[in-house]
């Protein structure tokens, strides 16, 4: 049954919104709960390239890689263009790059997404860091805006523990189910 409501859900975002049709679907964000972590990578994908779409963003500025069973150095889509717009209502800078998390999120797991087992930095997310980009975690799990907050806070401690200047100003957020869930109804009742 869940794998059926997944399905369901990823194919009626793509279909109706390729299709250009305005329609009133309602995505629960307990739907994107139920995703696996591939399927919330799927919806990662379309989802980005809808926002590219919609931003008059090229396509191909959009990278999310399906085989996520490979050490990807913390970095599970990423989408850079360069231009105008500087952010979208979803994207909040040029450069984003999103870590997908199909499971319970704490504040100390968000922090360890950061960094690999030798403490450093992992070095996808240190590229767009470094580089002033922003930093999302996409989780499936329903959270307060207090526990968004603890984590926040719980992965710019990690970035001052591993000593970088940006540690309190870099753009970082997560976007939990409900989140997702207003992207996905944002997108899809939005024609291009």
């Amino acid at each position: 049954m869940q794998a059926h409501k997944r399905l369901r859900l990823l194919h009626l975002v793509l279909i109706f919104r390729e299709a250009n049709m305005a329609f009133v679907l309602e995505v629960q964000s307990q739907d994107i709960s139920d995703l696996n972590d591939l399927d919330l990578t799927r919806l990662l994908k379309i989802l980005l390239h809808l926002e590219a779409r919609s931003a008059g963003i090229a396509e191909r500025a959009v990278e999310v890689s399906l085989n996520i069973h490979v050490a990807d150095g913390g970095e599970d889509g990423r989408i850079e263009w360069t231009g105008v717009p500087e952010s979208t209502p979803f994207l909040p800078s040029r450069l984003v790059q999103f870590q997908n998390k199909a499971t319970k999120l704490a504040p100390a797991r968000c922090a360890n997404e950061i960094v690999g087992k030798d403490g450093r930095l992992k070095p996808m997310v240190e590229s767009a860091l470094d580089n002033g980009g922003a930093y999302i975690i996409v989780t499936t799990t329903q959270l307060t805006r207090k526990q968004k907050i603890a984590c926040i806070d719980a992965l710019r401690n990690k970035l001052k523990n591993v000593g970088k200047p940006y540690a309190d100003t870099a753009t970082i957020d997560i976007y939990d189910a409900a989140r997702i869930q207003g992207w996905a109804i944002c997108r899809r009742l939005r024609p291009s």
